[in-house]
């Protein structure tokens, strides 16, 4: 917009492979076009050629951009498919002799091929192989340029902002550009605002309409973040990892009008397609996976529809109105809709970038490994875009050695997912740099001490465990320590981490009897349901009848949790109302005794449920998976809890299982557990 500005937010797609040693000192723009890249190519070829076939008015406005563009370099991405792009940057390399280097699908990062043509004559590289060398005739350039979008390619540049480098389209060299160009402070462009009135309205969404993605962590998706709710509608990511008929009623419930997804997860949605009552398009966001295209559907492009479209404005007057929503993982029936409005979104926001809470900055470097379907991304995608942080995207590439790798090589400062992520990724991150690394928010589900305290031993950085829900947008409560803490011992302060901690400035939390409904007092040990309050807790489920179920009468949040509340304000759960081991009249909770048992150096997971019993109503069974490569008892179990939780909380029993199962946002499935050993005999004792 021609503004002077400070380093902004890049959204970073992570390639395969990428390199450091680019050439330093240019500067990237950003533009994707979708496949109008020949009439881009004529748009900013004048600075030393004639287009031919233009019109004197299409030439003069070429020349009025061309005023402010010194290229040196020109780079067009994902073009395996588009012959004609290669032609036309061969072109452009001929044209204009300040054209150093044109590489295509990343072959400006392939450093072999860079250093020996990068100094050297023009040069057109596919997929990192020399394509065309040599300058061409003027009768060749005109016989292989299309230029019949010349004037919509021209509207796409800025002619305000010179670069060095036009990053044209997509995919994984757009995404190499995009790393670079974050580490060194050059000014980029996302095509979110190309999103805006002109391609909903295109599309006919209504001026409310539901716009739904199925996508993964990716820069496309981000834009989607801002461009809906930026023009009035309502963002709906769906959860990709919900029972296919869950996803048919979320779709028919938020009553979607059109859904974004990407190519790779066609075949994931592909059978669900014609289960949906009220989508009238579907939009393909083409990651570069070979999935076919399922039969019977029609389907859009997602660049073709931003390619040529004139910048949208973004205004929304009325700060209640609907943003985004989400719905819940569904353990107990079909999931719940949960609606977030523009401001609930932006104090959330606000309120992630305190210091006492995730403390988001411009300096950070954000690795999302919490889906952006997962109550919005944990509001890091919002976060790191009002505070100027870099993206690390990673798109389908969630194992462990991939995390990790991001993670040591694009130097993150803050990485957040759930326990179960960073229990695979700590094994590959010994021995490796990871000295950028500042926190590592994590939730979801409880996080057990022994990891939090292996990632202190082997990082020197434990793990901060935040709490919230998806109807509280969803950070409601950081186990940050105070400085009042900082004299305790290790284990103490371990105790202290391993909780949910104080409650996020702007947020109320209580504990109250579940029979009587009083407020229970702040003495850390008072169990009662926990209730939250706030400006982003929800108030209620969208369109649904069971949410006067979730709410007291004064308007709290029931959020289904058992807790105490320390005098200093420290919450910690002890467990979920339906999950509590009621034993005799009294409450075992199944998570801190799945924390001691997971603290045994041979335990990969566990989880503790109640099973029926004659006499004491319930009693609790472990359920364990052993680290590969070791061996347990269930003597051995026993042995090593006596004496770290009370005799009448011990196991009646333990059971060795391959995998504990996981809900849709990667939590214990008990219900599982709870059907599958629902006729276990309990030994006599």
């Amino acid at each position: 917009d021609g503004t002077d500005h400070r380093r902004p937010s890049f959204a970073i797609e992570r390639p395969a492979e990428h390199r450091d040693d680019v050439v330093d000192g240019v500067r990237f723009a950003a533009i994707p076009l979708g496949h109008e890249f020949t009439s881009l190519v004529l748009a900013i070829l004048q600075v030393g050629g004639v287009a031919p076939k233009v019109t004197d008015e299409t030439i003069a406005a070429i020349r009025a951009i061309d005023r402010d563009l010194d290229f040196e370099t020109y780079m067009s991405l994902s073009c395996q498919n588009c012959p004609d792009v290669v032609q036309a940057l061969n072109t452009m390399s001929v044209l204009n002799p300040a054209v150093r280097h044109v590489a295509i699908d990343g072959a400006l990062f392939q450093d072999e091929v860079e250093r020996r043509q990068v100094m050297a004559v023009p040069s057109v590289f596919l997929n990192g192989q020399p394509f065309a060398q040599g300058r061409m005739t003027l009768e060749q350039i005109v016989a292989m340029l299309d230029t019949g979008a010349a004037d919509r390619a021209a509207a796409e540049i800025d002619a305000k902002a010179p670069f060095d480098v036009l990053v044209v389209g997509g995919g994984p060299a757009g995404a190499a550009a995009a790393v670079y160009a974050a580490r060194k402070g050059i000014r980029t462009g996302i095509a979110a605002e190309r999103f805006g009135g002109q391609v909903l309205d295109t599309l006919g969404i209504s001026a409310d309409g539901r716009v739904a993605t199925f996508s993964w962590n990716t820069q496309r998706h981000l834009e989607l973040y801002f461009a809906a709710p930026c023009t009035g509608r309502v963002l709906h990511t769906l959860n990709l990892r919900l029972f296919p008929e869950q996803v048919t009623y979320i779709v028919n419930h938020a009553e979607d009008e059109v859904i974004f997804i990407d190519r790779s997860l066609l075949g994931l949605i592909g059978p669900l397609l014609g289960t949906f009552e009220t989508v009238r398009h579907l939009v393909v966001i083409d990651d570069g996976a070979p999935t076919e295209f399922p039969d019977g559907h029609d389907f859009l492009e997602y660049e073709d529809l931003i390619s040529g479209r004139e910048p949208a404005e973004f205004a929304i007057e009325d700060e209640n109105r609907a943003a985004s929503m989400c719905y819940t993982s569904g353990t107990t029936g079909n999931p719940k809709g949960v609606v977030y409005t523009h401001r609930s979104t932006y104090l959330h926001t606000m309120a992630a970038m305190l210091a006492d809470t995730i403390g988001t900055c411009e300096r950070d470097v954000i690795l999302p490994v919490v889906p952006m379907f997962h109550a919005n991304a944990w509001g890091l995608a919002h976060a790191a875009v009002a505070s100027g942080a870099d993206l690390v995207m990673p798109g389908p590439q969630m194992t462990p050695p991939a995390i990790a790798d991001m993670i040591v090589e694009e130097k993150v400062t803050l990485a957040a997912g759930v326990p179960t992520i960073w229990m695979g990724v700590l094994p590959e991150l010994k021995g490796r740099d990871t000295s950028a690394l500042r926190t590592i928010p994590c939730g979801g589900s409880a996080v057990p001490k022994s990891l939090s305290e292996a990632y202190r031993e082997q990082l020197g950085l434990p793990i901060l465990q935040a709490w919230g829900m998806t109807e509280t947008s969803p950070v409601a409560s950081v186990a940050g320590l105070t400085s009042a803490m900082d004299d305790l011992d290790e284990d103490a302060k371990a105790d202290l981490r391993a909780a949910q901690g104080m409650a996020v400035m702007g947020v109320e939390l209580r504990v109250a009897d579940q029979v009587t409904g009083e407020s229970l007092p702040w003495d850390g040990e008072s169990q009662g349901e926990l209730q939250a309050a706030g400006p982003w807790v929800t108030a209620d489920y969208y369109n649904d009848d069971r949410a006067p179920q979730s709410f007291t009468e004064d308007g709290w949040l029931r959020t289904g949790d058992v807790a105490v509340i320390t005098p200093e304000g420290f919450v910690r759960i002890v467990d979920r109302t339906k999950d509590v081991v009621k034993s005799g009249g009294e409450w075992i909770s199944s998570v801190e005794l799945e924390n001691e048992i997971m603290s045994h150096p041979a335990v990969a997971e566990a989880a503790v449920i109640g099973v029926p019993h004659p006499k004491w109503s319930e009693r609790p069974l472990a359920c364990v998976v052993v680290v590969e490569g070791e061996q347990l008892t269930r003597e051995e179990v026993l042995d090593y809890l006596d004496g770290r939780v009370a005799k009448w909380w011990l196991p009646d029993d333990v059971v060795f299982i391959d995998e504990v199962p996981k809900t849709s946002v990667g939590k214990f499935s008990k219900k599982d557990l709870r059907e599958r050993f629902a006729d276990h005999e309990l030994p006599e004792t």
